[in-house]
């Protein structure tokens, strides 16, 4: 058994803001020599129903997308919109919504 009284636990403080920082501008760097070599980097996100949630969420991802310039598409589709149907509005034509800000 383990004696727990001589155990010592180091923690480390994690600077999250400068380590998002961080990650963020590698994210930008990479997407940007994406880019160069014709490759366009493209979030897609799907939203079934209005999860007040969900579309925070969403807006969060692609406000991300914007600041490491990064494409962002969000579909949204109804609640109802059967499973073997997504995309579809009933007429056969896709509904996407496409905003930079994300999902409205």
């Amino acid at each position: 058994m383990y004696d727990w009284s001589v155990a010592v636990l180091v923690a480390k403080i994690i600077e999250g803001r400068s380590l998002g920082q961080k990650i963020k501008d590698h994210v930008k760097k990479e997407a940007g020599a994406l880019r160069d070599s014709g490759i366009n980097p493209l979030l897609a996100t799907v939203l079934v129903g209005d999860n007040a949630a969900s579309k925070v969420y969403l807006r969060s991802k692609h406000s991300a997308c914007v600041e490491v310039g990064i494409q962002s598409r969000n579909l949204e589709l109804n609640s109802n919109t059967p499973q073997h149907e997504p995309g579809y509005n009933g007429d056969g034509n896709p509904t996407p919504t496409t905003s930079p800000k994300g999902p409205r």
